[in-house]
């Protein structure tokens, strides 16, 4: 077995790890990542006090780091997990089977293997790669939140799905209010039905707020393949009753009024539930306006033809009776 006590043991002599150019990509990671990697994140959570030391930007400075580490109190295997993944950096630049070869040898335990490989491919920015390991079913969630931020912020130009499916495989509670926006406003961007639903998953007392949300980004935020599509899933969702109380109250009444198509969505709304006169009603300051290519004036002759002397439509769609 290995003796991860002795540095020549774990680190090749004459390797040259860390040259100038890994370094700046390393600091630059760092820098995309917010000022901190998952390394610094596991560095902190195991109590080795040597983020100054990484990457190592000087001579000794990799013999300091691992015997930092060797002599932290800490399980051997959090020892060697903390080595691979240095290791792992002379993996990608000099020897591709360095760090494989010390798993073997020193016994690393698989799911440790596996959660190291994923974290370092987050730091490295190969965000697809690293969720290959990551959702892994061995594992025990890890910085579960961090991850998915990470990957809600810089994952979704590369797939934007990667999010979604780290949410899925892994659940991380979202328990930073924050994140719950972040999380829930990328969801009704991919997929106004999904948001929806989404909303019952999450702690009632945030269900009104998440609803709200939803409104807001329907109507802010168009696809920008088929503008229309939002709105009109907006319009066709199976609301509960206070669903369609905080729908109507937060678009004619709260913040959403300010919306220029606020008033037109709960008209179109009314009309999918065929409640005309209602939609009649709320629509009276609509005339001559357009809605989705619609022109809300032929929407009153068809609903004139259909309700019949049910309804003075003509009196209430008057712009001289407003």
């Amino acid at each position: 077995m290995l003796d991860i006590y002795e540095f020549s043991a774990v680190f090749p002599s004459g390797t040259e790890i860390y040259s100038q150019n890994v370094q700046n990509n390393i600091r630059s990671n760092r820098r995309t990542l917010g000022g901190s990697l998952f390394f610094d994140k596991l560095l902190g959570q195991l109590h080795v006090k040597s983020g100054y030391l990484y990457p190592p930007a000087k001579d000794g400075n990799l013999e300091e780091l691992h015997e930092k580490i060797i002599n932290a109190e800490i399980a051997d295997h959090y020892k060697q997990s903390l080595l691979y993944y240095l290791l792992k950096d002379c993996s990608a630049f000099e020897d591709a089977e360095v760090a494989e070869t010390f798993a073997k040898k020193s016994h690393l335990p698989h799911k440790y293997w596996i959660v190291i490989q994923g974290l370092w491919n987050l730091d490295h920015l190969e965000f697809e790669a690293a969720l290959e390991y990551l959702t892994h079913p061995s594992l025990l969630p890890a910085f579960t939140e961090d991850i998915l931020c990470v990957l809600i912020e810089h994952g979704k130009p590369v797939n934007k799905h990667l999010p979604l499916a780290y949410y899925n495989a892994v659940r991380p509670p979202l328990t930073n209010p924050d994140l719950q926006k972040s999380y829930f406003t990328y969801l009704a961007r991919l997929s106004l039905i999904q948001a929806y639903f989404f909303i019952e998953t999450q702690p009632v007392q945030d269900h009104k707020s998440l609803f709200q949300l939803l409104v807001d980004d329907a109507l802010q935020h168009s696809r920008s393949d088929s503008p229309s599509n939002v709105v009109d899933e907006l319009i066709n969702l199976p609301l509960t009753e206070e669903q369609e109380a905080w729908f109507e109250e937060y678009l004619l009444e709260g913040k959403g009024r300010t919306y220029h198509a606020a008033r037109d969505t709960v008209v179109a709304r009314r009309l999918a539930l065929g409640k005309y006169t209602e939609a009649i009603e709320v629509g009276q300051q609509l005339s001559g306006r357009r809605f989705n290519d619609i022109n809300w004036d032929g929407i009153k002759n068809m609903v004139t033809t259909s309700l019949g002397s049910r309804v003075e439509i003509d009196s209430v769609f008057d712009p001289s009776k407003i």
